[in-house]
């Protein structure tokens, strides 16, 4: 559980999106908090919102689902905006029986992961999403089946 305040044009998220998976995501939006405050909270909207569909049930692909996420993202803050924003966005699942983390990072500072053998760094696996209804990301799996 959390609780904190919007910053400027960051938001961050946790959700469970499952029995064993929880979802996060870190979204740092170009510009001042005036001009920022109701696109952010659109994306927060629609990631709350539609995060749980694409993670349900046991049988589903993990990457295509982080990127359909991250592209239903991108498409609210391209029309709450009304046009092109720069937003660094990191999405991860943590998977607790795996002991695994998929993610996308677009463009973000890469995250630190840290677990009883060290600490990892995972870089971006696509450029900083510009929120162009046709931008696609890669996600990438890491782990070593242990726990964090």
């Amino acid at each position: 559980m959390y609780h904190n305040q919007r910053v400027a044009g960051d938001f961050y998220e946790f959700l469970r999106v499952g029995p064993s998976r929880v979802l996060f995501g870190r979204f740092d939006l170009t510009g001042r908090r005036g001009d920022t405050r109701e696109i952010l909270i659109a994306a927060q909207n629609t990631f709350r919102m539609l995060a749980p569909k694409p993670f349900a049930g046991k049988d589903f692909n993990e990457a295509e689902a982080m990127v359909a996420l991250g592209h239903e993202v991108n498409r609210t803050i391209l029309q709450v905006a009304g046009g092109i924003r720069r937003c660094p966005a990191f999405i991860g699942c943590y998977n607790e029986d795996l002991g695994t983390v998929c993610y996308t990072n677009a463009g973000h500072t890469p995250a630190l992961l840290r677990d009883d053998c060290g600490i990892t760094q995972l870089e971006a696996s696509g450029a900083a999403a510009r929120h162009l209804s046709h931008a696609t990301h890669s996600a990438s799996t890491w782990g070593r089946g242990r726990h964090f």
